[in-house]
This record gives structure tokens, C-alpha cells and sequence, in this order.
């Protein structure tokens, strides 16, 4: 089931994707990004970062590779224990070109 929540996930992984891009074909950028992520992307993506919110970038390589811990949802965001298959593919993104989801 499609929620407003998981529109609002979608669009934030295009504009995640359109950065992820532009900086493997571009070096500057990506040092750029990587040295001052939080300026870049308030540059690149036109929208307003909170000043409490902190922004890392990291690269992967291919023998170090990282894995993101998003912050847990509130009780009113879930409404039972288990997540759906759109639920699962929204949370096994977020990195890497090596990220695979296979539905059965």
C-alpha cells in the first residue's frame, strides 16, 4: 500500500540519486560534496536544511562499504510490527551501486 509517506521517501531518493550521480562523473562536485555536503545540497536541491540537522558523506569503496541505521519511527508513523514489501524496498535502499532487491 502507497502512502503519503512512502511518496515523500521516493522523491527523497531521485534527489538523493540525481547527487549520487552528478558525483561520480564529476570529481569536483563530489569533493565538494563530501568536504560541505549540508551547503551543496541546500545549493544543488533548492530546500532548507535545518541548522540542528547534521550532514555526512561518505564513499564506498569496494572493501569498505557502510551501513545506515535510519532513525526509528515514531508509534503514530507505524501502525503494526511488520513491514510490507513496499515498506522493505524503501528501507533496503540508500547507497552504493551494489544495493540489489529481488522480489520473489
Amino acid at each position: 500500500m502507497r502512502t503519503l509517506n512512502n511518496l515523500f521517501q521516493k522523491k527523497e531518493l531521485d534527489m538523493e540519486m540525481r547527487l549520487i550521480l552528478r558525483a561520480w562523473k564529476d570529481e569536483k562536485f563530489k569533493k565538494e560534496l563530501i568536504a560541505n555536503p549540508k551547503e551543496v545540497i541546500r545549493r544543488e536541491l533548492n530546500i532548507n536544511i535545518p541548522d540542528d540537522v547534521e550532514i555526512h558523506v561518505v564513499e564506498e569503496t569496494p572493501n569498505k562499504l557502510y551501513f545506515v541505521l535510519p532513525a526509528s519511527a515514531t508509534q503514530d508513523e507505524t501502525s503494526d510490527d511488520e513491514l510490507d514489501g513496499e515498506d522493505l524496498k524503501n528501507v533496503a535502499g540508500g547507497g552504493g551501486g551494489n544495493n540489489q532487491i529481488i522480489d520473489d
